[in-house]
Parts: C-alpha cells; sequence; structure tokens
C-alpha cells in the first residue's frame, strides 16, 4: 500500500485543486497509452474517487523518468490532450485535458536509483460530484467551510488507504488547533516526534489501533487559504 499512498495524494490534489473536473472520462472511452514494454499491474483494490470506481495501475522500467515522460508528453499530445504537470522533488504528474479542461488521463512518474515507477490511471465514471463531507466513517475532520473536497481510497492486503484533500480559509495555526482537538477527540494519539511547523507549512502526525493519520497544511498567501492533505493508512478499515 506504500506505493499507492504517494499516488492517492497526487490525484487527489490534481482534482482537488481545480484542475478540471477530475478524470472525467469513462473508462471504456478514456485514451490508454501503452508504455512499449512494460507489464501494468493494478494499483490495490476497489480504489475510488469520491466514491467513484477508479481504474488504477503501476509498473516498473529501467527506463530513465526523463524518457517516460517525454513518452507521454508526445502520446497526450498526439491525442490532442493538453499537458499539465506538476512537480515534486524525484517525481512528476502529468495530466492530459480536453479543451474545456476535463482530465481524462493522468500519470505520475517517480524516479529511483536504478529504475522508475510510473501510475497511470484513468476514472470509470463520466463525472465525479465533490461531495460536501469525507466518507462515513473517514478518520479525517473537515474544518467547516472547507471547499475542494476530494476522498480517494484503496483496499488492498495491508489494509485501507484513503487521502482526504480540501481548501479552508483559516491559517495554520486554528488548522493545527482544529487537528489536534478532532482527532483527539476521535481517539487518536499525536505524535509529536513528527508533528511539527516550518514557515508556512506544518505536518501533524496521529496514530490509533495500528493505523497512522499524516496531515499536511499548507498556508497560501496569495489565495489566503490553507491546503489540507490528510493520508489515513495501515492497520484495516478507518
Amino acid at each position: 500500500m506504500r506505493r499507492a499512498t504517494g499516488v492517492l495524494v497526487g490525484l487527489a490534489l490534481l482534482v482537488g485543486g481545480g484542475l478540471g473536473t477530475g478524470l472525467a472520462a469513462r473508462a471504456a472511452d478514456a485514451p490508454a497509452f501503452a508504455y512499449p514494454g512494460a507489464r501494468e499491474l493494478p494499483l490495490g483494490d476497489d480504489l475510488r474517487l469520491n466514491g467513484v470506481p477508479l481504474r488504477a495501475t503501476y509498473f516498473v522500467t529501467r527506463d530513465p523518468a526523463v524518457r517516460v515522460a517525454s513518452f507521454y508528453r508526445q502520446a497526450l499530445a498526439r491525442a490532442g490532450l493538453h499537458v499539465s504537470e506538476v512537480l515534486a522533488p524525484g517525481n512528476v504528474t502529468l495530466l492530459g485535458l480536453t479543451p474545456s479542461g476535463e482530465a481524462r488521463f493522468s500519470v505520475s512518474i517517480h524516479a529511483q536509483a536504478e529504475r522508475t515507477l510510473v501510475f497511470p490511471s484513468r476514472a470509470a465514471a463520466e463525472k465525479l460530484a465533490l461531495p460536501p463531507t469525507a466518507r462515513p466513517g473517514s478518520a479525517v475532520p473537515v474544518y467547516p467551510g472547507a471547499t475542494g473536497l476530494t476522498a480517494l481510497t484503496a483496499r488492498d492486503h495491508g489494509g485501507v488507504t484513503e487521502t482526504v484533500v480540501y481548501r479552508d480559509r483559516a491559517g495554520l495555526a486554528r488548522n493545527l488547533e482544529y487537528f489536534r482537538t478532532e482527532m483527539a477527540r476521535r481517539g487518536w494519539r499525536v505524535d509529536e516526534r513528527v508533528t511539527g511547523v516550518r514557515g508556512p507549512t506544518a505536518v501533524l502526525r496521529f496514530r490509533r489501533d495500528g493505523r497512522t493519520c499524516t496531515v499536511g497544511l499548507t498556508w497560501d498567501a496569495e489565495a489566503s487559504q490553507t491546503q489540507v492533505t490528510a493520508t489515513t493508512s495501515g492497520g484495516g478499515a478507518s
């Protein structure tokens, strides 16, 4: 499930960040771009985006990440899709968008020492509505007035992984207080060894019954909003 966690966060950020309406093509109609020589394997079971089944796979190649990214950029362009890129240390996510801004295909590419991990994904629904709250039973509290809420879940032998992303108008201090209070009320204990604040970002980690919930907070001064990304994993269902 560690493989799934990173790509869940990436997909949630893409959709919750307002790039189009999400992965909005039917699985049968979504473009498929087979990387040469790759054997795609399913990424977890019962993967869902806001409750809608999501088709996601992964594969490993010895080709460098730059070559993999170049292949997908060209493939997406040939399909008539606009390519949007999200960069992070050691990885890049490419999103293929229609002229109307709908995401048809996503691929997350992670560079490692002698190999590259690749996560292509496409959704199995025509439209993905954002839910007013996180799924029933979710471990993640949602700050009042939050917008752009996106919930991604996946299940495999390691249990259930859930990533919830949203934005709110409160600053870091209020979000920190909110999560400490609400998570404690739900029976979670804060791990002070991992929790801290650095500039416009903060991280909190909570534990309960063998499960871990990591909350990342980033203050966007330009938009006057806090980006919240919370991932819960391990130990069965929440």
